[in-house]
């Protein structure tokens, strides 16, 4: 990215800065490249500065996200159903005395009382972000500073991301053979947050239900069935995770003046990719000893 290896994510990208991109997959041309280029090379520039009076520029965007595509769940009548089919082959010679396997589903369903997990477990996503970029300058100093921030609430209960990015790009003419420029660059990610289950919710029965009386999340809604833990209980879990990008870099260019076409360039740069992870989950997650994680 302009000139230096980009060490971050493909997030820590604002692609409202990208001015092109190219690819280079022939072996001459990423030879330069060492092991690096083995499976090709992006090279990405980003805008700059342009003569004139600053040009700002405001974007904005608000949209809502669907499952593309939902597996129906199956029914309480059809799980029952489902139930009685199995047992009456798998045990041809007994008559069936339960309705259900578990107890808790039997009295869930003498009670009348069912539950939708696929509809628990997710939700309507929600993503927005503002972008904000402005650029000018004269013939010695040209200058461009961007800012994004997105905020994505993501359609499975608690998967949510923010990221705020920011850039600045200035170019300075110190000579009629002297160009340098400085480039820096932030973006943070943010993963905080416990999450649903949708593996768990796709498999539980629904004659099972996600909260006791007392309003706490059960913990096993199938009970006795120990296999599949309510799939809401990571929404009880504080998450903190982060992952940043620093990087700043500067160039010098020389073109000599009695040498028509030749350039010589030299670049300098700097990136720091801290991350943290924190995770603490409790007996409301099914964790007993309360486990706390921490990683740099």
């Amino acid at each position: 990215m302009d000139g230096i290896p980009f060490t971050g994510t493909i997030n820590d990208i604002n692609v409202r800065d990208i001015k092109s991109i190219q690819v280079l997959k022939d072996a001459s041309e990423v030879a330069i490249y060492g092991t690096r280029g083995s499976n090709g090379v992006i090279l990405i520039q980003t805008k700059r500065g342009v003569d004139g009076a600053p040009q700002i520029n405001y974007r904005t965007y608000t949209a809502f996200e669907e499952f593309a595509n939902i597996l129906t769940p199956r029914g309480p009548e059809s799980y029952a159903q489902k139930y009685e089919d199995y047992f009456s082959q798998a045990f041809p010679d007994r008559e069936q005395d339960r309705i259900l396997e578990n107890q808790s589903e039997i009295d869930n369903y003498n009670l009348g009382r069912t539950t939708n997990w696929f509809e628990e477990a997710t939700q309507t996503g929600i993503i927005q972000e503002h972008n904000l970029s402005i650029r000018g300058g004269n013939d010695k100093v040209k200058y461009f500073v961007s800012g994004l921030y997105l905020d994505q609430e993501g359609v499975i209960k608690g998967y949510n991301y923010k990221k705020f990015t920011m850039r600045s790009n200035l170019d300075v003419q110190i000579t009629d053979w002297l160009k340098m420029g400085l480039n820096a660059f932030f973006a943070n990610n943010n993963f905080d947050g416990g999450r649903a289950n949708l593996l768990n919710a796709t498999v539980m029965s629904p004659y099972s239900v996600p909260l006791q009386d007392i309003g706490e999340y059960l913990i096993f809604p199938m009970a006795p069935e120990l296999l599949y833990a309510n799939p809401l209980l990571g929404l009880t879990t504080d998450r903190y995770e982060r992952e940043r990008t620093l990087s700043g870099n500067a160039f010098f260019e020389i073109k000599p003046q009695f040498l028509e076409g030749l350039s010589y360039r030299m670049n300098t740069s700097y990136t720091l990719n801290p991350y943290e992870y924190r995770n603490y989950e409790g007996r409301a997650a099914n964790n007993n000893r309360g486990i706390r994680k921490h990683r740099r």
